[in-house]
């Protein structure tokens, strides 16, 4: 049967064949008996079976490859009434095992039209039907329960404007009486996987509780709301918060009383729920891992060892192999991490950080010392490998991460029960690494390992919570080298000379002799965007290795408005080329794209084999868009190769365009930055710098000369709470 409403269409009728079905997301495609004619139908269906009786609404598309297929957004669903032959098929279906065709048929035979009933009801009666012992029975009738269960949780949820698929996350983790729960305390379903924020939550309880405010000060909201300003603390980069702002952020959030509060904050404290140092108050993860990473530095830092006449004579015969003089900066940077269990070496672009770890891999391994390479993404290992030429891999990878279930179980192999055999472990980019990171790879660094720490501390900070490398320099603890003298220039780029220019406050040369840096002024998006494609097609008949880089993510210069428009440009439409359209987005074959989001149980393909897992930050190659089979096929790193449903294409977006942010740990050929419209709070001296820095051979900046002043005038680094240094010094 098909309606027509203001809304929409709606059809009803039997499911019949499932043709394909997502347990994670509650994809589906399917057919549907409506009025003795099978139409196809999708949308986000969790634990659909045959024979159900479904009331969809939605609109009717037409499929290249399926042609007219019925496209639900909202769904309405219950076991077959008095349709014999669709019950047959709905419990036969599998969703209660050991019931298969034969069993469903004398179920039906037996009961009837009374069967829905039965199940509901007296599913013990079940066992009257030769075959059904009364275990099975209850099995069946629980099964039914559950399925009952799952779209009364699913359609409470809709109730909020919230996805069907956190209703049926929900149903998951709580059980089948999740509604009960739910209505008894909103606020479990911030945690775990179900992942509602505090105001999702908070608008449940406002409308379970609607006349009454003695919700406002329940403990359950009030814990809640703590530990969500907490964990909102953390995402701006804070491992603790101080107690009177603590209490004001929360009396903010909550509108309750201070005294209400503070009574939580101390009950949360006395049960471990939360840790505090003087007036820091941690989640408690956060605590163990900055106490934890003091304490480790403090003990791995005080192992010395002496630079022998075997360490000199191999590092010198490696520099020699590397046809390369180290200055006595450059020198010394060596002989403090050959000497101590902990060093760090520090310094901007063109100060030799890569040149170093060359030396120092030569130097370990003529003396019959093993060393592993790791950095933070996935695109500065490969960076740190080719430099080197030895293997490098992700920090995570490198300690072996391993998940159970939800992404949240994480885990690794390596710790302090398995600590890394490696008789010295080399990290770059430290810069990124946060204190979730470090105390991990603390864990598996055993004592007499040497560690040895580089990266640019001047640059943006990790997008996790603490400032780890800059802790670790400031607190005077661990031996540090500080890199200031530039030699990339030699090699014909004056862009670190720039960037040097750029750290120290100064307005660098706006025409340098080589070339290589090149600032457009200009105003107008109109007049940017046609100098940027202009200057894009010009080295595009040189070089691949192009990347616009942009302050932020919205407005006409942000990612999302800048990757339509250079689509088209780096990539443009041609007949014979295959595309996807997916929401406001275009697919393209030969599109630059970037994972947006980790997904750790996603298989790839490699020269050496199977794995899995692709990381947010991920940058690859759409080599194929199949319309037929609905994927897409991406390479990453020339090598990984990943196959997307269609309807995973929100975990990927193209990538012509990038935030600073992203674009950290990784450098390219030339960099293109348009500089008109930036948000205040990006307008920093370390944004600019971090961005500058990504360039090797040319780079472009095309815009307001003003706003590049001030970001070069603008020190300000947002301050973040974070106690690491003041217990390394401690």
């Amino acid at each position: 049967m098909e309606d027509r409403t203001g809304d929409g269409t709606v059809i009803r009728g039997y499911v019949g064949d499932i043709i394909f079905h997502n347990s994670e997301n509650g994809y589906s495609v399917f057919t549907i008996c409506c009025e003795g004619t099978d139409v196809t139908a999708t949308g986000s269906v969790h634990g659909i079976r045959p024979g159900e009786y479904i009331e969809i609404s939605g609109s009717w598309t037409d499929h290249k490859r399926y042609g007219k297929q019925f496209t639900g957004m909202g769904f309405n669903r219950s076991m077959p009434g008095d349709d014999n032959e669709a019950m047959v098929r709905y419990l036969s279906s599998g969703f209660v095992k050991g019931i298969g065709a034969a069993t469903a048929q004398r179920i039906v035979d037996k009961f009837g039209r009374d069967t829905a009933r039965i199940l509901e009801e007296t599913p013990e009666r079940l066992a009257e039907v030769r075959g059904i012992s009364l275990e099975k029975a209850m099995l069946a009738g629980n099964a039914v329960n559950s399925r009952k269960a799952l779209a009364r949780t699913i359609l409470y949820f809709t109730k909020f404007g919230l996805s069907p698929e956190k209703g049926a996350k929900a149903c998951l983790q709580l059980g089948d009486d999740a509604v009960e729960k739910i209505i008894d305390n909103p606020y479990i379903l911030i945690s775990g996987q179900i992942g509602l924020t505090f105001k999702q939550a908070d608008a449940i309880a406002a409308y379970e509780n609607r006349g009454t405010d003695e919700f406002l000060e329940c403990q359950a909201r009030v814990y809640s709301g703590i530990g969500y300003v907490l964990e909102k603390a953390m995402e701006s980069g804070h491992t603790y918060l101080p107690m009177d702002l603590l209490i004001e952020s929360c009396r903010r959030v909550l509108g309750i009383r201070t005294e209400t509060i503070e009574d939580e904050i101390a009950r949360m404290l006395e049960d471990g729920l939360l840790k505090s140092a003087g007036s820091r108050i941690y989640l408690s993860r956060l605590y163990d891992a900055e106490k934890y990473t003091a304490e480790r530095l403090k003990q791995l830092s005080s192992f010395k060892y002496a630079f022998s006449e075997n360490m000199e004579y191999a590092l010198n015969e490696s520099l020699m192999e590397l046809h390369v003089t180290l200055d006595e900066t450059q020198a010394k940077a060596c002989m403090e991490a050959a000497g101590n269990g902990v060093s760090v070496i520090s310094g901007g672009p063109g100060t030799g950080k890569t040149t170093i770890i060359k030396a120092l891999i030569g130097m370990f391994e003529k003396t019959g010392k093993s060393c592993s390479l790791a950095a933070p993404t996935g695109r500065a290992a490969k960076r740190m490998q080719q430099s080197s030429g030895r293997e490098a891999r992700t920090i995570h990878r490198l300690l072996e991460i391993d998940f159970i279930g939800a992404e949240d179980m994480m885990q690794f192999a390596r710790n302090e029960n398995n600590p890394l055999e490696a008789d010295a472990v080399i990290i770059d980019e430290m810069s990124m690494v946060d204190i979730e990171l470090m105390h991990a790879l603390l864990k598996a660094v055993k004592a007499g390992t040497r560690l040895v720490l580089i990266g640019d501390v001047d640059q943006l900070p990790a997008v996790g919570p603490g400032t780890v490398l800059q802790d670790i320099i400031e607190s005077g603890r661990v031996h540090c080298t500080i890199l200031q003298n530039i030699y990339r220039q030699e090699t014909g780029s004056s862009i670190p000379l720039v960037a040097r220019d750029i750290n120290e406050g100064r307005l660098p040369d706006f025409n340098p002799p080589d070339g290589s840096f090149v600032f457009l002024e200009t105003r107008g998006s109109g007049r940017v965007m046609e100098l940027m494609t202009k200057i894009i097609k010009s080295e595009m008949e040189n070089t691949t290795d192009i990347q616009v880089i942009t302050p932020g993510k919205k407005g006409p210069a942000g990612t999302i408005s800048l990757n339509r428009m250079m689509q088209d440009v780096f990539n443009p439409g041609k007949p014979g080329k295959s595309e996807k359209k997916y929401i406001s987005r275009i697919f393209r074959e030969g599109d630059k794209v970037m994972q947006i989001k980790n997904n750790y149980e996603i298989e790839y393909t490699a020269y050496s084999g199977i794995g899995k897992g692709v990381y947010n930050g991920d940058i690859g190659i759409l080599a194929e868009v199949d319309a037929q089979s609905e994927m897409l096929r991406v390479v990453y790193d020339g090598e990984k190769t990943v196959i997307y449903d269609f309807k995973d294409a929100d975990q990927l977006e193209t990538a012509y365009a990038i935030t600073v942010h992203k674009s950290q740990g990784s450098e390219y050929g030339t960099v293109v930055m348009p500089l008109f419209g930036v948000n205040d709070m990006l307008c920093t001296r370390n944004l600019l710098y971090t961005a500058v820095s990504r360039a090797v051979r040319k780079l472009y900046v095309i815009g307001s000369r003003e706003i590049f002043s001030s970001m070069i005038s603008n020190e300000h680094r947002k301050p973040r709470y974070s106690g690491l240094k003041g217990l390394l010094i401690d």
